[in-house]
């Protein structure tokens, strides 16, 4: 809730200094209103540019100083920031209470920055006795308030903002918020409604009021306003409700309407993205894969590759995953993301010696990431190679000291240390283990039936293991398999395979860690435990060949094409048509994304090779004469050059372009390796197409 407020406040804030203060006129040099239109651009090394050629000719000019505190802020640079507000408070002109103002906000924001609330506070109540009516210090003044839960005095600052403007919405939606903190949620939707009325498309509004409405039970309306939020800007807040509603019921009433919202707007892949997430905050990954595969088809992004993978990790079909990883490197080669997800697909098949590859990829990228050194440590130790799993988890530990606060850690290098002959530190380790859950109810004890067995308690630990499968039944399968780990860790062969069995039916299913997981060591010679992972392992193959073919099961060769291009002016233009309409095309590897110009937007429009689900995204508008806006985002359909073609290419709508169209990177990185021969003018496009 925090961000997603500061996100309405914080260019008020910074934007406090460039007020015009009524009484004050201010002669500034050309240096500074050179600064202030740089400023203005967010070309903040332009402006501080021109702002420290000002202070050469006048050291002592405060308000030249502001400028450069607040450029400073928004590089980052709080130290910097902060010296220079001090300096422009001893200079600022005393009579500018408008600009002194602005530099006490600038001052308690960079305090805050720095985690000096008090001094925060005293700037702001300074800020607000220079000029009482200043909104962005009552609005940050307001926010802090509210994070320090002193709601009551936050709700003064709000309702003095709401009297100084009450066309603005922020104070509303302050309230709003107060009052949902307070759980008076009927209140708060009354605030919010305000802010509505006030802007009813701005999507914070609605996603606000669509949480009260899910916290009083009113699920049809709290959903109709998720989905209003996530129609005007793809709304984040609005987006975690969607994925975190609070029934089954709820869930289904957005399920519905989120289809409403897909045939409504057929070209807008965001629709079935959110049906996909949906799905799989249900767990229901099978059934949120072909919503991943739609969105894929409207825009080939990459994320939905890596989602797609990710579902497919979670219904056991690895191989189908591994090949989506492999599609999502082709476009992202330099995601390291994507060697975690790797790690566990081969982990879970079993191949440890390949997800050990993958983890040692991910520790040459980041080096200093704790945590990565746990998960190869684990590798380790089902590859038998204790004393390397002490050196990591040591190392990880060395890293993040905070993570020796996880009795998980404590279980594993426990083991480590056993196993390498390290009795005492092995019995160090278990002991913290018991000593760090101990307060906690007994199904929340995860890891001391582990450390229990290692002690050679063996019936306490037993006993444990057993109260939480009794207990926790959130992941029954789970405590399943760590009662049949327990059993097979005190040499209770028996007992450890019907609880298997009983694990594998209510769920239990990653066969490839039944076959490495050390804790079953004494079972995996067994013909029953045998019989079990190889019957479990053959269900779980039948059951994935059995989901609706998904791209990953055609068969792809590679096909390179070469496209004329001419030269003009320094640019490469390639000749093209966009939705049959002939057009030409700068081929720009240096842009990031598509944008077609306004001129012919708009005769695309006008004359039907753009219709209305054609245009989409967070600037989704026409104006009253039918005229697109700069800033919409346009769905093309097909984009055809040289006889490759394009479906769903997404464009940016820009007023200044000479070219009707730039193709940037998020085209180009999706059509395969492209090499430009410019003796003989002609790009060449390998790619991938299907048998």
């Amino acid at each position: 809730m925090k961000k997603t407020f500061l996100i309405l406040t914080a260019l008020l804030c910074l934007n406090a200094f460039f007020a015009e203060a009524k009484p004050v006129k201010r002669n500034f040099s050309y240096a500074m209103q050179r600064a202030s239109e740089a400023y203005d651009n967010d070309d903040y090394d332009e402006c501080i540019k021109w702002v420290k050629q000002e202070l050469e000719e006048n050291p002592k000019n405060g308000y030249a100083l502001s400028f450069l505190s607040t450029m400073y802020y928004a590089k980052g640079n709080y130290g910097e920031a902060l010296n220079e507000v001090e300096n422009a408070i001893k200079l600022t002109p005393k009579k500018d209470k408008n600009w002194m103002s602005g530099n006490y906000i600038t001052r308690a924001v960079i305090n805050l920055e720095l985690a000096d609330t008090l001094a925060a506070i005293k700037d702001f109540e300074t800020s607000l006795k220079l000029e009482s009516e200043n909104e962005p210090a009552l609005i940050k003044y307001a926010e802090l308030l509210y994070e320090m839960h002193d709601y009551d005095y936050s709700d003064e600052q709000f309702s003095k903002l709401i009297k100084l403007n009450p066309g603005q919405p922020l104070g509303y939606l302050g309230k709003g918020r107060n009052e949902s903190d307070r759980k008076n949620f009927d209140s708060a939707v009354e605030w919010f409604s305000k802010a509505i009325k006030l802007d009813p498309e701005n999507s914070t509004g609605y996603s606000f009021r669509g949480e009260a409405l899910l916290d009083l039970g009113k699920y049809a309306e709290g959903v109709d306003d998720i989905i209003k939020a996530l129609d005007i800007d793809s709304d984040n807040k609005a987006f975690y409700h969607l994925t975190h509603l609070p029934s089954s019921e709820a869930q289904d009433m957005a399920k519905v309407k989120l289809k409403v919202m897909q045939t409504k707007q057929p070209s807008n892949n965001y629709w079935p993205f959110a049906l996909a997430s949906l799905a799989s905050s249900r767990k229901e990954y099978a059934d949120a894969i072909p919503f991943y595969e739609k969105a894929y088809s409207l825009d080939p992004h990459p994320l939905f590759l890596k989602r797609i993978a990710k579902c497919l990790l979670e219904i056991s079909n690895y191989d189908k995953a591994l090949e989506y990883t492999d599609r999502y490197l082709e476009m992202e080669p330099e995601d390291v993301s994507i060697f975690d997800i790797r790690a566990e697909l081969f982990s879970n098949k079993g191949d440890i010696e390949n997800a050990l590859v993958e983890r040692n990829k991910i520790i040459v990228a980041y080096p200093e990431g704790g945590f990565t050194y746990i998960e190869r440590a684990d590798l380790l130790m089902d590859l038998n190679k204790p004393a390397e799993a002490v050196e990591d988890y040591e190392t990880a530990v060395a890293l993040m000291p905070e993570l020796t606060t996880l009795p998980y850690l404590h279980t594993k290098l426990g083991d480590a240390y056993r196993f390498s002959g390290k009795d005492a530190k092995a019995r160090s380790s278990y002991q913290r283990v018991i000593e760090l859950e101990k307060d906690s109810i007994a199904s929340a004890r995860e890891w001391t039936p582990f450390a229990l067995s290692a002690l050679g308690r063996n019936q306490e630990a037993i006993k444990l293991s057993k109260q939480i499968v009794e207990n926790d039944t959130t992941d029954l399968s789970g405590n399943l398999y760590n009662l049949t780990c327990i059993y097979a860790r005190t040499g209770d062969n028996e007992n450890a395979l019907s609880t298997l069995r009983k694990a594998i039916k209510e769920g239990y299913k990653n066969y490839g860690h039944l076959k490495t997981d050390y804790d079953l060591h004494p079972l995996r010679k067994l013909p029953e435990f045998i019989e079990m992972v190889d019957a479990l392992e053959k269900k779980m193959t039948n059951d994935n060949d059995k989901e609706q073919e998904t791209d990953a099961d055609i068969s792809f060769v590679e096909e390179t094409v070469e496209v004329p291009f001419t030269k003009e002016g320094g640019v490469t233009k390639v000749q093209c048509s966009i939705n049959n309409l002939p057009l030409h095309f700068v081929f720009d590897t240096g842009a990031s994304d598509v944008t077609l110009s306004l001129v012919e937007a708009n005769f695309m429009v006008k004359n039907n090779f753009i219709n209305k689900s054609d245009i989409i995204g967070a600037a989704r508008y026409v104006d009253a004469n039918g005229d697109i806006n700069e800033g919409t985002v346009i769905n093309l359909r097909k984009v055809n050059f040289g006889g490759l073609e394009l479906d769903n290419v997404r464009a940016s709508v820009v007023r200044n372009q000479k070219a009707p169209l730039l193709l940037g990177q998020s085209v180009l990185s999706r059509l395969g390796k492209i090499e430009i021969d410019n003796t003989g003018k002609n790009i060449k496009i390998t790619h991938r197409i299907r048998k």
